[in-house]
């Protein structure tokens, strides 16, 4: 999202004012903190500001080598007339309060929009950007409908606080060791400042969630998962007064809830969406983390409100947007690098956004924003590469949902030959196939919607052709296809399944098989049984949404399994899976049905 500029893209220093350290009061009284750029023309005349609210602090690489920010977007927006605004959420770098997104985050984000607006330098417009947190940061801002808020761009947003870690009841486990990690140190950082910790400590915090972010695979697996806070910590002589998982302000109001604990709508734009009629620019990647929750906001946004919704998806992992042309073992050629859109380059299309609903500047014709073009723009994977791809909805409105059923002679763990995809549905009895999940003996992960911050389990597409031949994994194979088959849109996967654990895991996979054996991963799903308070007997798996050609002659390949680790924590097999020991930990045998009577199946959306 970064990148340097010629020095003809910049203002000059002189022409920028840089104000640190300016202070909001809430509604509440408490004092957030903020640190503004705006053009030296603003002393004049008023400009619209586009406001980025942040968990992570303020950059402070403001005035390097005559440089205000090396930021493409601020960049760009100052040399458009904007001011910028930068903002710590409550709780976070130098503002005050406690941080509690489920207490604070739509009164604090519509408070700060409606602040912004009353200043001398601003027109009373404003637009919001940002990607991950601060993307949900701005939808919950949105949430309380400040009149002030115009255009708003959440890139790789979760659809909800809780979102981008928890999976239908399972932990994103390779995304959040890191992350909370990195937030443990920033809220040591906050101690420290305060002065509530010693050099010392602050530095053994951060030597400790280093080393416990490098064992991201082993942690994944750590017993009782709730307590691993604990255990990264545990040779930091915190103050009395600070426990180890008070360094991560939420990892405790998170993991101690259900599903369908009320907490969670608090935090959750896809129950607020209704009141979030302002204009956005969603993007995200295929590979990205928090893809689905994007992807979802887009939709959720267009059937709720009447303002324009766009959305952009290319072949990027978490927060590289239009930055990555090879992901995993594919290579997508120069146009995934955005040059093949109708725009040259990422910030420029986001100023373009903004100009159109602050600036109330037409937008160009043929642009994405043209009334009279589609409003999605999506990258087409395929084996060799891949092209962008224009689309009025997503699905798109062409494609169309087909559904293939589950069969086999019961020997899908056994044999690649033995499950297949077939076009109809079973008309008897068929035997079940069965495999054992041992939680200590996890499937690893291999390429899919991975973090960024991945090191041994990098994302995209991926031989996991190895991986289909384990015990624990059964596989369903299509024919070779008569014909060239587009994959777009999301998926689901209905299981009739038995388990042997109190509760358990089951994940889905797609994979594109080459007549060669070769299996590309394509996207994946997962579901914990329990969660929410479900006890159905059936299992439904939403895949993450794709698009990816398969050609003609090769096949298509759906794995069950039940543990797909480090990406996901693996299951123990018992009810409170966050909460059990290592002696709590056991085996369970998975069957999976496909019968007449009762028929599990996979159904996409294909072009």
């Amino acid at each position: 999202m970064t990148g340097k500029l010629d020095e003809a893209e910049r203002l000059p220093v002189d022409q920028v004012h840089i104000e640190r350290e300016v202070t909001q009061e809430t509604p509440d009284g408490t004092t957030l903190n903020a640190t503004v750029f705006r053009p030296t023309a603003s002393d004049d005349v008023g400009v619209p500001a586009i406001l980025n609210r942040s968990i992570y602090g303020i950059p402070e690489d403001v005035v390097a080598r005559g440089w205000y920010l090396d930021d493409a977007l601020v960049s760009k927006a100052l040399a458009k007339g904007y001011a910028v605004v930068y903002q710590s959420t409550r709780g976070t770098g130098k503002s005050g309060g406690e941080f509690d997104w489920a207490e604070s985050e739509v009164t604090d984000g519509a408070s700060a929009i409606r602040w912004i607006a009353d200043q001398e330098w601003c027109d009373g417009r404003v637009g919001m950007f940002g990607g991950s947190s601060r993307g949900l940061a701005m939808m919950l801002a949105a949430a309380g409908n400040p009149e002030p808020l115009k255009a708003i761009n959440p890139i790789a947003s979760p659809a909800g606080g809780g979102d981008g870690t928890i999976i239908d009841g399972a932990i994103q486990a390779n995304s959040f060791i890191p992350w909370t990690m990195k937030l443990a140190t920033l809220t040591a950082g906050r101690l420290l400042e305060r002065g509530e910790l010693d050099d010392a400590t602050f530095e053994a915090i951060g030597e400790a969630a280093t080393a416990a972010t490098e064992q991201t695979t082993e942690l994944a697996s750590y017993r009782p998962f709730f307590d691993l806070p604990d255990h990264v910590f545990a040779d930091v002589s915190l103050p009395e007064t600070l426990a180890p998982k008070d360094l991560i302000p939420f990892w405790e109001p998170w993991l101690a809830r259900e599903g369908d604990d009320p907490y969670w709508e608090q935090i959750d734009p896809r129950y607020m969406y209704d009141q979030m009629d302002v204009p956005a620019l969603h993007v995200t990647g295929w590979f990205d983390s928090m893809q689905h929750g994007t992807i979802s906001n887009y939709r959720g946004m267009t059937e709720a409100t009447p303002s324009d919704q766009y959305l952009i998806v290319g072949p990027y992992p978490h927060m590289n947007i239009g930055q990555t042309m090879c992901v995993g073992e594919i290579e997508f050629g120069p146009s995934a690098g955005l040059t093949g859109l109708t725009f040259s380059g990422f910030a420029e299309l986001q100023v373009e956004f903004f100009d159109i609903y602050l600036k109330n500047k037409e937008p160009a014709a043929n642009s994405l924003f043209d009334p009279a073009e589609p409003s999605v723009q999506t990258f087409g994977m395929e084996p060799d590469g891949g092209r962008w791809t224009t689309h009025e909805a997503w699905p798109p409105a062409d494609a169309e949902q087909r559904t293939w059923f589950l069969a086999s002679d019961g020997n899908a763990n056994e044999n690649l030959d033995d499950g297949e995809l077939r076009g109809t549905a079973p008309d008897g009895k068929q035997p079940a196939d069965t495999y054992v999940h041992d939680p200590d003996d996890p499937v690893p992960s291999r390429g899919g919607a991975l973090s960024c911050r991945s090191v041994h389990y990098p994302p995209g597409v991926h031989d996991i052709s190895n991986l289909q031949e384990r015990p624990d994994v059964v596989t369903y194979t299509s024919p070779p296809l008569d014909d060239a088959v587009e994959l777009a849109g999301p998926g689901e996967v209905t299981l009739h399944y038995e388990t042997g654990g109190e509760e358990t895991d089951f994940v889905a996979r797609l994979s594109h098989v080459f007549d060669d054996g070769r299996a590309f991963n394509l996207t994946d799903g997962i579901t914990r049984t329990g969660w929410g308070g479900s006890e159905s007997p059936a299992a439904e798996i939403q895949l993450w949404d794709t698009q990816y050609r398969i050609p003609t002659g090769d096949r298509l390949r759906l794995e069950i399994m039940s543990s797909h680790a480090p990406r996901f924590d693996p299951h123990p097999n018992t009810s409170q899976p966050w909460h059990a020991s290592p002696d709590d930990v056991r085996p369970a045998e998975q069957t999976i049905h496909h019968d007449h009577d009762l028929p599990s199946a996979l159904t996409v959306w294909t072009m």
